[in-house]
């Protein structure tokens, strides 16, 4: 038996531990800041109100993909991988800026001149267009932010990363309550515009006494580096796809068969697994993309991923466990009476994150080895499968049968992402 204890505790990870700690203070500092954020939201807005809110923050996210044209992922591979050649490292640097430039210009172009119609694909209604045209402003600021800190992540500055995610969450407290409690919805979507524009000024200080955060100098685009970027484009549109964009037309179909209360119910337990598995992944996703990168062959690739899912998956049942037995307080607690039906989505939901997580620990090793084909299609495999079940199920079981379409995709996502994953990582 100790033997056995001994061998698990050398394949325990002491690098993740120690980001796992720092980050998750931050974590649990911004899950209290969002807890009551989200209170705060569901008294003044309702269900209906989220599920409307919930349609803006997929456009956000789908837009965050179209400015940045996807090559995060990219930008934060190659600035780990170039560590020992800094000419490389400048020319992903000073092409992904440009990039970054030109697709945000372009997205809000696209956007001011679409604004009537996004509007009423999106909000049912064309009286939130003025939003739309507020939200172009910012999109340059936002754009530029997550950039930057793909790049710190890429040079594994996670303490400034960690300080910057702190930031973030303390700004966008203090700018939503106010704007909630007065305005309502239109205050929420300002607040959102808001806090992701302004976070790019604190972005800025933590990087301006780095050596290579220097736009005096020559600012070049390099078709190589285009080449390397662009690779991850299709990765990113493809996650966008599953998520973001199937995401607001699950809604949008909820809202037109069922309610927009309905929908709100849907948006809750969304948000219920989003605030615990940031707290799970966060980490993960700070550590595993520059470290699974860096490991040479595969079975380094393996002993880092087992490290990883040796912490991940006990914690992840344990807090599933927890959430399930007090789901009644926790919907209380994080929302108001008004969502207690949404307490028969826990179990098959929860199912469902189970699967999601043990994939993502295998989808960033993907990602990672470059495995671009093979996620994109389980992306799109993915998200596809996930819109038509949800249709399906819904129309014999109602807003249950969101849980149930869920928790049998993330079933074969994984089932298929496995099989996937032996044949592809050499």
């Amino acid at each position: 038996m100790k033997i056995i204890f001994k061998n698990i505790l050398k394949k325990i990870n002491v690098d993740f531990l120690k980001v796992s700690f720092f980050n998750s203070i931050a974590n649990i500092l911004k899950m209290i800041l969002g807890l009551i954020n989200n209170k705060i939201v569901a008294i003044y807005l309702g269900p209906s109100g989220i599920a409307i809110l919930g349609q803006f923050n997929n456009l956000f996210n789908i837009t965050r993909t179209f400015s940045t044209f996807g090559i995060l992922t990219g930008v934060t591979k190659y600035i780990s991988e170039f560590q020992s050649h800094p000419d490389k490292q400048k020319s992903i640097f000073s092409t992904g800026v440009i990039i970054v430039l030109i697709s945000s210009i372009l997205s809000i172009i696209l956007i001011l001149i679409f604004s009537d119609d996004i509007s009423k694909r999106i909000f049912f209604t064309d009286e939130y267009r003025w939003v739309l045209q507020i939200f172009c402003i910012g999109i340059l600021f936002f754009s530029i932010n997550f950039f930057l800190i793909a790049v710190l992540n890429g040079l594994q500055k996670f303490k400034k990363i960690i300080i910057i995610n702190i930031a973030t969450a303390m700004l966008g407290f203090l700018v939503l309550i106010p704007l909630v409690i007065n305005y309502g919805l239109i205050g929420a979507f300002v607040s959102i515009i808001v806090r992701e524009s302004l976070v790019l000024i604190i972005t800025i200080y933590f990087l301006i006494k780095e050596s290579w955060f220097d736009f005096s100098k020559n600012i070049t685009i390099e078709l190589k580096s285009i080449h390397l970027l662009f690779g991850y484009t299709m990765m990113a549109f493809s996650t966008m796809f599953a998520t973001s964009f199937i995401q607001l037309e699950v809604r949008s179909f909820l809202i037109e068969n069922l309610s927009k209360i309905d929908a709100g119910y849907w948006q809750g337990i969304n948000k219920i697994s989003l605030l615990y598995s940031n707290l799970i992944t966060a980490s993960m996703t700070l550590y595993a993309i520059p470290k699974f990168s860096a490991a040479a062959t595969k079975s380094k690739l393996k002993n880092e991923m087992l490290g990883v899912s040796i912490i991940i998956i006990p914690l992840t049942l344990i807090i599933l466990i927890l959430i399930f037995m007090l789901r009644e307080y926790i919907i209380i607690g994080l929302f108001s009476h008004d969502f207690m039906p949404m307490k028969n989505l826990f179990l098959f939901q929860f199912i469902g994150d189970f699967f999601r997580i043990i994939s993502w620990i295998l989808s960033y090793a993907l990602v990672a080895r470059g495995k671009t084909q093979q996620f994109i299609f389980l992306e799109l495999f993915g998200g596809v499968l996930f819109y038509f079940l949800t249709i399906h199920f819904v129309q014999y079981f109602g807003i249950i049968g969101t849980t149930y379409a869920y928790s049998v995709n993330t079933l074969i996502y994984l089932l298929i992402l496995i099989i996937i994953f032996n044949r592809s990582i050499e």
